[in-house]
């Protein structure tokens, strides 16, 4: 029957709830996908997309949301946004799209800004590849050219407000990952990278004009789930080269996620990464228990031809692999960004300097929730699989 003193004031804030919060269009690069299977195969860039801006006053706060189709990667004057990877989770995209929410105030500057978002084709963009041998995941899920919707809210000191929005005043153009694929890998030219592209002050004349995407989606939504993160970062145990110029380096455990690669190497330099599992017993790697959708060779076609029981244009053995090559501007470092792999080895080929552990960093990703509990027993065996 006793009141208590009042509380220290207190607050939350709350997502753009309805259809009209939205200032944003849906923008992608204005591209029509390949009408046949074959040329889902062939290059086709992730899309850069760039927006300068003013902000005239001091800023008290500020929040940018965001989600991008299939995934996306966002920056502010160059520093990348949040630490979240293969952004927004999987949802049937006709139904709804999940949108996350990140503070951006400490990225901002009165004055001139930039921001930048990158699209992979995660699942909204997906190969015609014949998972097993018949299915095309094309046919089942809602699929379209990879597009973004952003939303920056800027709060200044004086209590006004400023909104910037993805529209039709956004540029456009392509960067150094020419192609990606979820099953498939990334091939990244490093040659190709664009400095500074997502800072104030870059000649974008040549890029051209974001196109707004005509194809329906879901309902926005905030995303609920806890996000991807890297969880754990793996060092190389031990490197052997079962076979001239083949080098394995293994990291010691099985995990989903990528695989960092820092070398030098001259430009034009093709280095080549596969990821597998297990060792053959010549201690060369065995990349067939994680190749995606058992397409593991040739067969007859209708016509009495060979072709990939991954259906036209696929490779016969549908490995788990990245490709980089080198721009020639000495140490240089890669990490894939619009796939992951499920890998323990991982096969280095095409690199002709010394090798070093240190080449090759693991990075386990998972969606970072929170330790719910423990375990431990006088097996090991038992440890080692809760540990996992």
């Amino acid at each position: 029957g006793q009141a208590s003193g009042w509380s220290q004031p207190a607050m939350w804030e709350m997502g753009l709830l309805s259809a009209p919060d939205w200032q944003a269009a849906w923008l992608n690069d204005g591209k029509a996908n390949p009408q046949t299977d074959e040329a889902f195969y062939q290059e086709d860039p992730a899309p850069l997309f760039r927006k300068e801006f003013a902000l005239p006053k001091p800023i008290a706060r500020a929040r940018l949301y965001l989600t991008g189709l299939g995934y996306y990667e966002a920056s502010l004057n160059g520093r990348r946004v949040g630490d979240q990877m293969l952004d927004p989770g999987w949802t049937r995209y006709s139904e709804r799209v999940f949108y996350s929410v990140y503070d951006v105030t400490e990225q901002l500057r009165s004055g001139a800004n930039c921001m930048g978002v990158m699209l992979g084709n995660g699942w909204y963009n997906p190969l015609p590849l014949r998972m097993w041998g018949y299915l095309n995941l094309r046919q089942h899920v809602p699929v379209g050219r990879p597009r973004f919707l952003a939303q920056l809210e800027v709060e200044f000191q004086d209590g006004t407000r400023q909104t910037i929005a993805s529209d039709r005043s956004w540029k456009v153009g392509e960067g150094a990952i020419r192609f990606d694929s979820i099953y498939l890998g990334e091939i990244y030219d490093a040659r190709k990278a664009v400095p500074g592209w997502d800072g104030a002050g870059f000649d974008d004349a040549a890029w051209r004009p974001a196109a707004v995407a005509s194809e329906p989606v879901g309902a926005l939504r905030a995303q609920a789930q806890p996000p991807i993160r890297v969880t754990k970062t793996l060092k190389t145990a031990s490197v052997t080269e079962p076979k001239p110029g083949v080098f394995i380096f293994d990291l010691g455990q099985n995990f989903g996620g990528w695989a960092t690669l820092k070398l030098a190497a001259p430009a034009g330099t093709k280095i080549t990464l596969r990821y597998g599992e297990l060792l053959n017993k010549d201690g060369t790697l065995n990349p067939m228990t994680s190749v995606a959708g058992q397409i593991k060779g040739a067969r007859k076609n209708r016509d009495g031809k060979m072709e990939s029981s991954g259906g036209p244009g696929a490779p016969p053995i549908a490995w788990q692999s990245d490709t980089y090559i080198a721009a020639g501007q000495g140490v240089e470092t890669y990490t894939p960004r619009f796939t992951f792999h499920a890998f323990r080895y991982v096969e280095l080929t095409g690199f002709a300097g010394p090798v070093t552990p240190d080449m090759i960093t693991g990075l386990r990703l998972n969606t970072d929730v929170g330790r719910a509990g423990a375990f431990a027993c006088s097996n090991d065996l038992f440890n080692r699989i809760q540990d996992l």
